[in-house]
């Protein structure tokens, strides 16, 4: 419920999230950009991906899509 409402909150309002989350499916449901970290006590920025699936996204339709790797 609470990734529907941040969905929903965002559509609404235009606005920019940021969030942390180590839920790959989570990232790919959510974003538009995912920022990865490296390994480590001493982390930076890794590699960064755009996630080009249309919104507004459906977590069990993504589940379904082959050609999402979740």
């Amino acid at each position: 419920h609470l990734q529907d409402e941040v969905m929903r909150i965002q559509s609404e309002l235009q606005n920019t999230v940021v969030m942390i989350t180590h839920d790959v499916d989570e990232a790919v449901l959510l974003s538009d950009r995912i920022v990865m970290m490296t390994n480590g006590p001493a982390a930076t920025i890794g590699e960064i991906l755009d996630v080009p699936l249309a919104r507004p996204r459906n977590r069990v339709e993504l589940a379904e899509d082959p050609t999402v790797d979740m």
